[in-house]
């Protein structure tokens, strides 16, 4: 079971390297196609919907998230929330119609009643298959199951599952000599002849199953680019090829497990590098390699208290370069550097930002009338000058007479007097 439920975030920057699949011993299984939406790639994200294909049988299930989704996962998944008084709806961003959703709990509880249905006579349990090259659906899945422990649904859900078979792992040894690109959209123009969207969780399952067909022939990818939905190996076939590529669900929370052990790593190291996450792209990328050569050498921030109270720089020195085995030069003086400001702070470098200023060269304040509680803007011009007057609460008079028309009028009232 999966030890820790609390969320995690982790930024993303150092992937965690993935071991190859231990595969499965011989034996009856179900093959499924399976697929998530999330609103991210972190942990602490939502489930969206959860989909999985069988040719005989279906499910798609979407969830409402408890946050509002950002663009990026607008735009991935072409949905949005909309709030209408006091109610949340989920919709499609393409024809705005509202979707019908559930809860987290209750979306996971029919997913794995499904999974109970499908598994039928396979003693041996289901083979979830998935097609994406990060790796990550198995562990969202996971970590999701076992925020409710109450419900014991990590527990049901192991006792029907097997494991786990990434096709992008079966597409890059079988079919490395005729294609290049290896994702879902490529495989399934070249293998099945068609392009379809990718945005549904529920399109991407089915993609994956049909892709693995027709990667599990006998003869290969090569014999059956184009051939469509015709040619598809038999059960005994299928499973014979996915079994070597299956990571069970034991060794995928071992993997959870260190996922989350590394993130913490990352989140302790947060303060040693804030100066550059708060700059620019190139800063940031710069923060996250030099916190890459701590992570992956097990460095954490106690260890590096330690050193720092035992020897001060010298003995960070020799913990980087010992443990970390950082060999080049520049990163391990820049990394020393960071660690001793850390520690030292006003061996830090002041940044001095400069007043912001409008278009015509003036700094622009804000003050507050304490009198009626408005506020109005006062400008202040660089070269001493005084400031400039508030506006008034009542509008001025516009509306002059013109000395023209006042003229014209004039004479006109003389010449009707002559008259």
């Amino acid at each position: 079971m999966v030890a820790s439920a609390e969320p995690v975030s982790g930024d993303g920057d150092s992937p965690f390297v993935f071991p190859k699949a231990e595969g499965l011993p011989v034996g009856n299984y179900r093959i499924v196609g399976w697929d998530l939406d999330f609103s991210g790639r972190r942990l602490v994200d939502e489930i969206l919907q959860i989909a999985a294909y069988t040719p005989d049988q279906q499910f798609s299930q979407y969830v409402m998230p408890c946050r509002d989704l950002n663009l990026a996962a607008r735009r991935r998944h072409k949905l949005k929330v909309v709030t209408i008084h006091r109610y949340r709806v989920l919709k499609h961003l393409k024809n705005n119609k509202p979707i019908k959703t559930k809860s987290e709990i209750s979306g996971l509880v029919d997913f794995i009643t499904w999974l109970e249905e499908v598994k039928g006579d396979a003693k041996d349990g289901i083979i979830l298959v998935y097609h994406e090259a990060l790796h990550s659906c198995p562990a969202l899945l996971l970590h999701c199951l076992g925020r409710y422990p109450h419900a014991e649904l990590l527990e049901r859900f192991k006792s029907v599952v097997a494991g786990f078979a990434n096709g992008f792992a079966i597409a890059e040894s079988r079919c490395a000599k005729t294609v290049t690109h290896f994702n879902l959209r490529t495989l399934s123009s070249t293998l099945l002849g068609k392009e379809e969207n990718l945005e549904s969780a529920s399109d991407r399952a089915r993609l994956a199953y049909q892709v693995l067909e027709k990667l599990c022939l006998e003869d290969g990818a090569e014999n059956s680019a184009g051939a469509g939905d015709a040619a598809a190996p038999n059960v005994a076939t299928l499973i014979s090829c996915v079994r070597g590529y299956t990571q069970p669900c034991r060794k995928e929370e071992e993997l959870l497990l260190q996922q989350q052990e590394m993130i913490k790593r990352q989140d302790a190291l947060r303060p040693v590098f804030f100066l550059l996450m708060r700059g620019n792209r190139k800063e940031r990328e710069r923060a996250y390699l030099l916190r890459k050569h701590l992570v992956d050498a097990n460095v954490d921030m106690t260890i590096i208290t330690e050193a720092w109270t035992s020897g001060k720089k010298e003995a960070v020195a020799k913990l980087l370069e010992v443990k970390a085995h950082i060999a080049d030069e520049k990163d391990r003086d820049d990394l020393l550097t960071k660690i001793e400001w850390h520690f030292v702070p006003e061996l830090r470098p002041k940044i001095e930002r400069n007043p912001s200023y409008s278009k015509r060269g003036r700094r622009i304040s804000k003050s507050a009338d304490k009198t009626n509680g408005k506020f109005f803007l006062t400008s202040t011009v660089e070269n001493g000058a005084q400031d400039a007057t508030s506006p008034t609460s009542e509008s001025p008079d516009t509306t002059s007479v013109s000395p023209e028309k006042s003229q014209s009028n004039g004479t006109a009232k003389e010449s009707q007097t002559v008259a």
